[in-house]
């Protein structure tokens, strides 16, 4: 979901319209999919039915909810899109439109190409502070890390913003994972915390929170534990204890 944000989002104002002066049905085709985009490209997001509240600025979206992207799939059974109307701040673009919150609920799913993955009860993303949240039995899959808590926070920068010339993609800066952090390698190494705070351009791991590193029967624990996941070593800070039982024969 972070990467919905664009620089400039617009809700293409022919289905606003239609909905606020027409009185007659509209086409299924209408009634079912939206497209969100600028030149970056475009998201659909097609459902079963989806609502417009010009009052409250709210698109509600409703049963088998999928929004697609060149680099991210969503799905679930409902989504909220909060937005305000530019138009209204004097801005040039009549009808033009800024996502300021999406609200993904019940069966949350995100894909992307890369084959990353993660799921949860509920997913917020937030345009002005670059931040997607994950709530509620939460799952994310990596080639080479597995991790499942109860919240995730994920914290990046829009590299269009910074002159990158891929527009519309996202860079993660910092992933916080909280509430019984459980994470697994695929070499068979598992570390559980109650936090771990994941630093993309350090490539490490930190731990806190009767935090446990097993590897194997043997393991580790600390006050805070550091994973260098490039190094590949492991730092251990504060009543540290190591059980290193070896090999069974």
């Amino acid at each position: 979901m972070k990467h919905l944000k664009c620089r400039s989002i617009i809700i293409y104002i022919i289905f606003i319209l239609a909905l606020i002066y027409s009185n007659s049905a509209f086409p299924e085709t209408i009634q079912k999919k939206m497209v969100i985009g600028d030149a970056s490209g475009s998201i659909v997001i097609s459902s079963d039915s989806f609502e417009i509240d010009n009052k409250r600025n709210i698109v509600t979206f409703t049963g088998n909810v999928e929004a697609v992207r060149d680099d991210i799939n969503i799905k679930s059974q409902k989504i909220e899109l909060f937005y305000e109307n530019l138009a209204g701040n004097n801005d040039p673009g009549k009808g033009r439109v800024n996502i300021l919150e999406i609200i993904a609920t019940e069966k949350v799913m995100l894909r992307r190409p890369d084959g990353g993955m993660a799921t949860a009860e509920k997913a917020v993303y937030n345009q002005k502070d670059q931040k997607v949240v994950l709530t509620g039995n939460v799952e994310a899959v990596r080639d080479d890390m597995n991790i499942k808590c109860q919240k995730i926070e994920l914290f990046y920068e829009n590299l269009a913003d910074n002159n990158d010339p891929g527009k519309g993609r996202a860079k993660i800066l910092e992933i916080i994972a909280t509430e019984k952090v459980m994470l697994r390698r695929p070499d068979g190494g598992m570390a559980t915390a109650e936090k771990a705070v994941y630093n993309q351009k350090d490539q490490k791991v930190v731990l806190t929170g009767n935090p446990v590193v097993k590897q194997g029967t043997d393991l580790v624990e600390g006050s805070k534990i550091t994973l260098f996941l490039k190094e590949e070593r492991i730092l251990v800070e504060g009543k540290a204890k190591a059980v290193m039982k070896g090999e069974e024969r």
